[in-house]
């Protein structure tokens, strides 16, 4: 069962409803994490870095 799934089944067990943000352990950045859906969709290309100073 995944992470996602067990936090389903927590929320349906226990009757808890409203709203949730489910996370899995870990770490990436928001650059991993668009490579990682780009590849997984099968899409190809480069990604355009664009910096933001706070």
């Amino acid at each position: 069962m995944t992470a996602y799934q067990e936090a389903g089944r927590h929320f349906i067990d226990n009757e808890e409803y409203g709203l949730s943000h489910v996370v899995c352990p870990g770490s990436c950045s928001r650059y991993e994490f668009a490579r990682t859906i780009l590849s997984l969709t099968g899409k190809t290309g480069e990604l355009e870095w664009n910096c933001i100073r706070l």
